[in-house]
């Protein structure tokens, strides 16, 4: 059995680790010590990144993705007030960041 999941694990995409995220997030809801030790790294590594962009200025940061909302029950409260709804999904961010871009050289041209 051991194997198995080994040579899942070597093979997996990112797209079939994530059809795990579900199962991690019941199980650490459900109090199993090591999917919330899964999920509090996860946390940590988030508020890593969330810290970095207050660094830069952004006040408004809106987690995204299947997890997001499971996640962020373990980000420290101090990040609580830079944390907003997202207004889209990744696809509507990507083309928000495009057109800004799109906007800044026209500008310069």
């Amino acid at each position: 059995m051991g194997a198995v999941v080994i040579n899942w694990m070597e093979a997996a995409s990112a797209t079939e680790y994530a059809t795990l995220a579900p199962l991690v997030t019941q199980h650490a809801e459900s109090g199993d010590p090591i999917a919330r030790d899964m999920m509090q790294t996860a946390g940590k590594q988030i508020s890593h990144i969330i810290r970095a962009l207050i660094g830069r200025g952004v006040d408004k940061i809106a987690l995204i993705g299947g997890v997001s909302q499971a996640v962020s029950k373990f980000i420290p409260a101090e990040f609580a007030q830079y944390l907003v709804p997202p207004q889209g999904d990744s696809v509507a961010g990507g083309i928000l960041l495009a057109k800004r871009s799109f906007e800044q050289k026209r500008k310069r041209a």
